[in-house]
């Protein structure tokens, strides 16, 4: 019998490690991080039809992209003209898994659009919980921004208080990239 106390107790650790779920985190600039909560406490249940247009520097692009979150999932797609996509993002049980053309995969780390995407639609309290200590979230009816150590790192602007339905402009000061997100339609999945 105490052979089998012996093991037990040498198996507990390994059993509460298997059941712990991993931390995941997005750099969002400098040292600041946005920890990632379950997808169903980052956005409700909704799908977004989108046209982003993206700027760097003296580059700009266009794209109609499809934003879901669905089934504890949260899918960022990102369509070329002729209806194939450029890049998928998805996060669902602790993991970030990304494809894209060789084009886009070369020009930026995927997993910046999902703390983009997070950035402009999580609420401001929930959001407040997820950053690295010296990130501040500072919200107004129609603006958010994201300051670490005294130093903006993001302006966000909506041209609506509901957000999901806004024409949104957020600049990401630290990355020098521009993002416009003109909405095109919005559903309940």
């Amino acid at each position: 019998m105490s052979k089998f106390w012996f093991l037990l107790f040498l198996c507990l650790p390994m059993c509460a490690h298997m059941k712990q779920s991993k931390e995941v985190s997005v750099n969002i600039g400098s040292d600041a991080t946005l920890v990632l909560k379950q997808p169903k406490d980052i956005l409700p249940e909704i799908q977004l039809v989108q046209v982003l247009s993206f700027q760097f520097k003296d580059k700009s692009n266009s794209s109609q992209v499809v934003l879901s979150s669905k089934d504890n999932k949260l899918t960022i797609v990102a369509l070329m003209p002729f209806g194939g996509e450029a890049f998928r993002v998805e996060y669902a049980d602790g993991v970030i898994s990304s494809k894209a053309m060789p084009m886009v995969e070369s020009r930026f780390d995927l997993k910046f659009a999902l703390g983009d995407i997070i950035m402009v639609y999580a609420n401001n309290e929930a959001l407040q919980s997820w950053v690295s200590p010296g990130v501040e979230i500072i919200d107004t009816e129609k603006t958010r921004v994201v300051r670490y150590k005294s130093e903006d790192i993001v302006h966000i602007s909506y041209d609506k208080t509901d957000r999901f339905a806004a024409v949104v402009n957020y600049e990401h000061l630290l990355r020098q990239y521009k993002i416009n997100i003109q909405p095109i339609s919005q559903s309940k999945p």
